[in-house]
């Protein structure tokens, strides 16, 4: 490299804490040279415990890895920008990352396509840490340039990191089993079962939610700012119904939130609940027919069991045959065991 300035390591955002940076000229010229024992790639990869600690300062890029955890916001497909979602490392520590734009896009491609089941690694590098708030803990995000999110086979030597995160894989309940926890200890788990029929609560087929984080509010008309710190000129309806969901003798109450059934009838709350009151339509406990298209629906279900509540939270769901047999035969297998056992 020839022709080029040395200046203070000075800006914004810094990719590393060296004093000095160098910066590019119109007079710049490069040329390749092989080094073998200068590796491609490198990574510095910062533990989740220093930034959730606030160890790490905001104004220097890091690099971190873990394995997907769960994905708490994303926009549906249509106007997809933002997506939110934790992420785990090795240590078991949880942090929650916001991507944007093109990376946000990625990571919901890569995830609407990933096998059920199999821990999923991904790898951000030049990404920033934004400090906590309260009682908020610090998140991080990708830069608007630098920044790169690789994912499983994109990253080199995947089989080492996930090995490591083999812990994190999970296991397979069949809802007779589900159902039958007494614990008040919430698990995560992959099912299989079909949609029957809606379970009609106080609520409805909706909630009223904050435009980013989609925690409800009490606030139906008018301004307000939710526990997350944002203003809302007002609420957002956002899909939330209990769908009771049967296997063979067994049968349970399943919560399918928002992205889930957005991206399944192709329509929003917002838009549903539009076309409900200009037909005269106020009231929350009428399902307009839209809605049945998720019943009567096989699916292997990703969720969260919360045996308090009696129900269980969808967090992803899949109608891929291939998979609802390879889970299937999972469930078979554990009750063959079963009754092998009750036999003797």
């Amino acid at each position: 490299m020839h022709n080029f300035n040395v200046m203070k390591n000075d800006l914004q955002f810094k990719a590393c804490d060296h004093l000095y940076r160098l910066q590019f000229t119109t007079g710049t010229t490069l040329k390749q040279r092989e080094f073998p024992d200068i590796p491609k790639f490198e990574y510095d990869f910062t533990k989740f415990s220093d930034i959730l600690a606030g160890n790490c300062r905001s104004d220097l890029l890091i690099d971190i890895i873990g394995a997907f955890d769960k994905l708490t916001y994303s926009q549906p497909k249509a106007s997809l920008k933002k997506v939110v979602f934790t992420l785990k490392d090795f240590s078991g520590d949880v942090i929650t990352c916001t991507l944007w734009e093109a990376h946000a896009m990625k990571l919901i491609s890569y995830y609407d396509n990933k096998q059920i089941g199999e821990p999923m690694v991904i790898l951000l590098s030049n990404c920033r840490v934004k400090e906590g708030q309260g009682k908020y803990p610090p998140t991080v995000s990708n830069s608007w340039s630098g920044s790169k999110i690789l994912i499983d086979k994109e990253i080199g030597n995947i089989d080492k990191y996930k090995e490591r995160y083999v812990d994190f894989t999970l296991y397979v309940k069949s809802i007779s089993e589900i159902s039958d926890l007494t614990s008040s200890e919430e698990i995560t788990c992959v099912t299989v079962g079909t949609t029957t029929m809606f379970v009609v609560g106080k609520q409805g087929w909706y909630y009223d939610g904050c435009t980013k984080c989609t925690k409800k509010t009490d606030v139906k008309d008018g301004p307000f700012t939710c526990k997350c710190g944002t203003y809302n000129k007002t609420s957002t309806p956002r899909y939330k119904l209990d769908i009771k969901v049967c296997h063979q003798h067994g049968s349970g109450r399943f919560v399918f939130w928002d992205r889930q059934y957005a991206d399944i009838i192709g329509i929003s709350a917002y838009e549903l609940k539009n076309q409900m009151l200009a037909e005269g339509e106020d009231d929350p406990k009428a399902f307009p027919l839209s809605l049945d298209e998720l019943l009567a629906r096989t699916m292997a279900l990703r969720v969260k069991v919360q045996p308090s509540y009696n129900q269980s939270s969808v967090i992803r769901l899949s109608e891929d045959p291939n998979l609802i047999k390879k889970v299937l035969d999972q469930i078979g297998m554990f009750e063959v065991v079963d009754q092998f056992y009750c036999f003797c």
